[in-house]
């Protein structure tokens, strides 16, 4: 470099100037650009700049034309010393400018990107404290490292390996990232797993249990999660209920002696107990408990079916029962009086003990009546309204709450004249988010709740079907009725009224004896609709009945909605029945009809291991029941064709009892078709489940004669008891009681009742119906059958329901 302009030097021989060379600019890695002042000779022809990696030695030359006043070069790094001269015309060469020196040493580019190739370990607890090596590139000295978005605790850090500690984070699997101090960074994604906390069993009760098994035992500890599964001795012991503290199991038959128990989460963490229970040979065990609920007050007599039962003594809650009678596979008790809510069934006999965990529910008599309905629906095809029917002699408030599709919840508050009926339906249902709906009702007594769905508008709807609800929402639940063939298109319809996700399982019982098992997360405050021809291609065609278990103890409502397409008409038939929460030894039906354009069908769902033997009795108006026998077998679905049974069945009115003579309860429910003509499609059904006990006093809560569709209403009464039953029947208005009348029903005998032409003043209004023993003790069964026309096909729609029983 020289100051400012360089003093000219001529040279005498060559006549040239050469000026001062200067490098310009900072040393850019690479890069070096010179310049110089020009000279100014009028023969000058161009410039000569040399370079070397030494002072005074040059061993690499550019020429450059006369024009030129800088240079730029490109460069490997290192030390360089350049000099510049002139030449003319002729040749001639001045001698060297001054030496410029220029250090190419590296200078940094773009700062260069961490990158990551392994971490380990990739697992670790939700509560953080993993120690992790990340191994990479290109660390740099204050890089931070973060698991999802929490910053985890550098131990150590060297370009190629960062040593960190986890934060705590919820559990699931998040992404790892590392930010150099400039910026720079890098991101694995699902790179860590965080695990809740693993599993610890603090204890088993009962410890020991017959070789039969079917005992429930309680495994009590920390951190057991929704989806859980237990295995003990390598067998797999059935999950009857779960929380995050007690799973219950049932355990599978083995031969006697002491067995491990594994308990294993979903994210397959789990917990072992060694010598965990004992089989012991004999001994006594409990399948069910028939049926699982009765007053606080106890005295009722109730049914428990298992085995090792000839000895055995049985207590609820910790307080004894009486035992009325009892074989190796039953026991009749009488349940004591206990507190409201459920309590463990234990049997003992010779030792031992087996315990149903929370088989049995004491209900309050006082408790507020509530009924649930899961399905419902409005809009341009659906219609729904409801029937709320007061049997008392005061008026009865009533809460009705709609829950959409979104889980928002709009109350509606309805007074329901004393021995009255209301009607809800669009012109005062309130407006929702949603078409689809699921209604809870609360009142402070019973009253009678009907639903009733009918579809393609108004009274000329060509579809329609109707449901009571359930009492409340339960943890398992059965359904007999279902098909997927010909047509036929089934769906479940599940509702979750409670603000915790249900783990529902749903084991469909196919009539060929197969079982299929589908899991489903149920939100809270939701309902969802299972399509079941499309939940399994072996239920695209198929018979099927179906078990549907909460897992995790989080109680839900569940109903089955049945249509059939003929043609391009959609649902031209349909039926739908609330599930039932237990199955049972004996079921009763009051409505049933053959002949003509009527199909009836008796569906059996057998959820045991081992097969049942139906004893079933069909009762004629002022015949002699006639009785067959039937075996439905293990997990699977029956189905009797009542017109097919026998000659005196062809064409008939009947009710039906079905009783198992074996210690092994089912379910029921009865399916009615009915053609427009007797060689055509069948256009509409209806439905319903049978009831496990009789009762003198029935609530009949919807009702319809006339209008635009011109609707007729049947109540169907059945006396399965052994004397004739006289009968008192009240029509319920909406402006109140209109009046009663009497009438004698046979014993064991079906009896009939036209509603309009009975009660003329029934004719195009909506009514509800009370019926009434004359002594209160009779066994009695009421059911509700309606239709309605449209112009060109006679009872194009229909409805049934079981009526509700009153104390």
């Amino acid at each position: 470099m020289c100051p400012g302009r360089v003093r000219q030097i001529r040279v005498a021989i060559l006549a040239v100037i050469v000026a001062c060379l200067a490098h310009v600019g900072p040393a850019v890695a690479g890069t070096v650009r010179l310049a110089w002042d020009p000279n100014t000779e009028p023969t000058l022809a161009g410039y000569a700049l040399v370079y070397g990696p030494s002072s005074g030695v040059y061993t690499s030359t550019v020429t450059l034309p006369s024009s030129a006043q800088t240079h730029e070069l490109s460069l490997p790094d290192g030390t360089y010393f350049f000099a510049i001269r002139a030449y003319d015309t002729a040749g001639a060469y001045s001698g060297y400018s001054n030496e410029v020196r220029v250090d190419l040493v590296g200078t940094p580019g773009p700062p260069a990107q961490p990158r990551i190739t392994t971490l380990s370990p990739a697992v670790g607890p939700a509560a953080g404290g993993t120690t992790v090596t990340i191994d990479g590139s290109d660390f740099r000295s204050g890089a931070t490292v973060r698991f999802g978005t929490q910053a985890a605790t550098v131990q150590s850090l060297t370009s190629t390996r960062i040593v960190a500690r986890t934060p705590a984070h919820v559990p699931g699997v998040v992404a790892l990232s590392v930010v150099n101090s400039d910026g720079q960074g890098v991101q694995l994604a699902q790179a860590f797993t965080y695990q809740a906390a693993a599993p610890v069993i603090t204890s088993i009760a009962p410890s020991q249990g017959p070789v039969a098994g079917n005992t429930d035992i309680t495994i009590t500890g920390t951190n057991f999660q929704s989806g859980v599964s237990v295995s003990m001795d390598g067998l797999t012991a059935p999950v009857v209920s779960a929380s995050a503290t007690h799973v219950v199991v049932r355990t599978p038959a083995r031969r006697a002696g002491v067995v491990g128990l594994m308990l294993t989460n979903p994210d397959s963490q789990s917990a072992t107990r060694a010598s965990a229970y004992t089989y012991v040979e004999g001994g006594p065990a409990i399948t069910h408990v028939l049926p699982p609920r009765g007053p606080m007050t106890g005295g009722n007599t109730i049914t428990i079916v298992g085995s090792g039962l000839a000895s055995a003594t049985v207590s609820f809650g910790g307080t004894a029962a009486t035992v009325v009678s009892r074989t190796a596979g039953m026991m009749e008790v009488v349940v004591p009086a206990h507190a409201a809510g459920e309590v463990d069934v234990v049997v003992s006999a010779d030792g031992l003990s087996s315990t149903a965990a929370r088989a049995y529910t004491f209900e309050d008599p006082d408790a507020p009546f509530a009924r649930y309905f899961a399905e419902g629906a409005t809009g341009g095809f659906f219609e729904t309204r409801f029937a709320l029917a007061n049997p008392h002699a005061e008026n009865l408030p009533v809460t009705v709450t709609f829950t959409d599709t979104m889980g928002t919840a709009t109350p509606m508050q309805v007074t329901v004249p004393a021995m009255s009926r209301v009607t809800i339906d669009g012109s005062n249902m309130p407006t929702l988010a949603s078409d689809a709906f699921a209604t809870v009702f609360a009142s402070p007594k019973v009253l009678g709740v009907e639903r009733t769905m009918q579809w393609a508008g108004g009274g000329m709807a060509y579809g329609s079907h109707s449901d009571t609800g359930v009492a409340a929402p339960r943890t398992l639940w059965f359904l007999a009725e279902g098909a997927t063939t010909s047509n036929f298109n089934t769906f479940y319809l599940l509702q979750n009224p409670t603000t915790t996700q249900a783990d529902v399982r749903v084991q469909y019982l196919l009539a060929t004896g197969e079982r299929i098992e589908k899991m489903y997360p149920l939100a809270p405050l939701s309902r969802a609709n299972i399509w079941v021809n499309k939940d399994d291609p072996r239920l695209a065609s198929a018979e099927m009945s179906a078990t549907i278990t909460s897992l995790n103890d989080v109680p839900i409502v569940v109903e089955r909605s049945m249509y059939r397409n003929n043609g391009s008409e959609l649902f031209s038939a349909g039926h739908n029945s609330a599930a039932v929460d237990a199955p049972a030894l004996r079921w009763f039906l009051a409505e049933g009809a053959t002949g003509g354009t009527f199909d009836e069908f008796v569906l059996v769902a057998n959820p045991n291991a081992e097969p049942a033997t139906l004893r079933v009795s069909y009762l004629r108006g002022g015949e002699t029941p006639l009785v067959k026998t039937y075996v439905a077998a293990p997990h699977s679905r029956l189905t009797i064709w009542v017109d097919k049974e026998a000659p005196e069945l062809a064409a008939a009115e009947v009710s039906i009892v079905i009783e198992s003579t074996t210690p092994t309860p089912v379910v029921v429910e009865r399916a009615m078709w009915w053609r427009a003509a007797p060689d055509g499609p069948w256009i509409e059904a209806h439905n319903s489940s049978g009831v496990t006990a009789t009762a003198s006093r029935w609530l009949v809560a919807d009702g319809e004669s006339g209008g635009p569709g011109k609707a007729v209403t049947y109540v169907l009464v059945a006396n399965t008891g052994d004397a004739p039953a006289t009968v008192s029947v009240t029509l319920l208005s909406e402006s109140g009681a209109v009046r009663t009348v009497q009438d004698v029903v046979s014993a064991n005998s079906r009896y009939t009742i036209d509603v309009a032409g009975t009660f003329p003043e029934a004719r195009d209004t909506r009514f509800s119906v009370l019926v009434e023993g004359a002594n209160g003790a009779e066994p009695l069964v009421v059911e509700r059958a309606s239709y309605t026309s449209t112009p060109s096909t006679p009872w194009a729609a229909g409805t049934n329901s079981l009526a509700v029983a009153l104390p």
